[in-house]
């Protein structure tokens, strides 16, 4: 795909086997739009390693950084055609093993590092989708792409927006609870909290803007991750979820400490003092022996041991944030 040699190859890609005169192609086009998900999947994966060519008579060519930065600069050019195609494939097939091939694209492309804001016509489609069983997986898994971005916090208004959609997989989760669905419920937890990770930045800045909305987004995320850690069971024998939150609480007590004006740093923590208050609560709970400690394994053992040592880690955290006063009052 370099510029002079291949102009429009994406464009190429798709012409070549959509308007392909073979027989079996025409009677079975979604074989072709198969094929062609394929390629544009395994193609941004593909540029970061080349290195080299073949030429017409199959000699190594070698390729320079400025040659395989024109190759990536093109590629990129040619996402739009990419986009366009996937909505056309949205718009016109309902077969899933097509369907799941446009979130495993879409998750290689963003990992390729298209711009999350070239995207955003499909974010509603994206997480509508992760309602159908069918289709979890691979929605999942470009979801947790997309969430855990480096480049997230420089499109704080984009993140803002996707909230709302987070806050509703409260919906998902309390429905896997119900059907006692532990592994889904720990996939939600996930991507629960690789939102709140690496967003806590804008968590904490919706908390403080005057916008009434975007304050209430705030404290009802915090309000989810908690229901994640006061999980109702044993862990780790039924739920594993509480131990994955431990990592954003710490995470925003560390990002309120942060705060350099002391007056700011006061506030949040007022704001966010009921959720941690109520943390060191849930955390002494959780991380009590059972009644029974023959219901362990060995290996759940092993598993408790690390929990509670967590446990520790994220009370003192507590103990930096809200001082030995409020410490003392809760171990009370």
């Amino acid at each position: 795909m370099i510029p002079d040699k291949w102009n429009n190859g994406i464009t190429s890609i798709i012409n070549l086997f959509t308007k392909s005169q073979n027989e079996f192609l025409i009677q079975h086009p979604e074989k072709g739009h198969l094929i062609i998900l394929n390629i544009l999947t395994i193609l941004p994966e593909e540029v970061g390693c080349f290195f080299y060519i073949l030429n017409e008579n199959f000699s190594r060519i070698n390729l320079s950084k400025s040659q395989r930065s024109l190759i990536r600069l093109e590629l990129e050019k040619e996402f739009s055609n990419v986009l366009n195609y996937l909505r056309f494939i949205i718009s016109t097939y309902n077969q899933i093993d097509i369907l799941s091939k446009i979130f495993s694209c879409l998750s290689k492309w963003l990992e390729f590092g298209v711009s999350i804001l070239k995207i955003e016509i499909l974010f509603e489609y994206l997480f509508n989708s992760l309602n159908n069983d069918n289709l979890f997986d691979d929605v999942y898994n470009c979801l947790s792409v997309l969430f855990t971005s480096p480049d997230a916090l420089k499109y704080p208004s984009t993140f803002s927006c996707l909230l709302p959609y987070v806050i509703q997989f409260e919906t998902i989760l309390d429905q896997c609870l119900t059907i006692g669905n532990k592994e889904k419920t720990e996939c939600i937890t996930k991507l629960i909290m690789q939102f709140g990770e690496n967003l806590v930045q804008l968590i904490v800045q919706m908390s403080m803007t005057t916008n009434s909305q975007s304050q209430i987004l705030s404290h009802n995320f915090c309000r989810l991750v908690m229901k994640c850690t006061e999980m109702k069971g044993q862990y780790p024998i039924e739920e594993t979820c509480s131990a994955l939150t431990f990592s954003f609480w710490n995470t925003l007590e560390e990002e309120i400490i942060s705060i350099n004006e002391k007056t700011n740093q006061d506030i949040l923590l007022e704001l966010f003092r009921s959720y941690f208050e109520n943390l060191i609560e849930v955390l002494i709970s959780k991380g009590q022996l059972p009644d029974n400690e023959n219901i362990f394994t060995y290996e759940d053992k092993e598993l408790f041991r690390c929990y509670r040592s967590d446990i520790i880690d994220t009370m003192l955290c507590m103990y930096n944030i809200l001082g030995n006063r409020a410490m003392k009052g809760k171990l009370n």
